[in-house]
């Protein structure tokens, strides 16, 4: 997983495009917004929706299994409205 985390920290400096326009279709706080994005980012990485292996390769100083408890709160108590959804597809 290293490995992983290492190769991703090179894509993660490309995010902050990503954050800019999710920004412009979701109004929710800047830390739930990041969350947004290193999910995104990392399930695209690691090609699996399975949230703990997403986490695992999030290339920041902290726990996957701390990592992974934020995706799930985020999950399970972030709702997004379908105006949301619309304007960004």
């Amino acid at each position: 997983m290293l490995f992983l985390r290492l190769i991703l920290k090179i894509h993660m400096e490309h995010t902050k495009e990503l954050e800019k326009q999710l920004s412009k279709h979701f109004s929710i706080t800047s830390n739930a917004l990041q969350c947004l994005v290193y999910m995104i980012v990392a399930i695209i990485f690691v090609k699996t929706v399975n949230l703990m292996k997403a986490a695992s390769a999030v290339p920041i100083n902290t726990k996957a299994s701390s990592i992974y408890k934020r995706f799930q709160r985020f999950i399970r108590f972030f709702k997004f409205s379908f105006e949301s959804y619309f304007s960004l597809v």
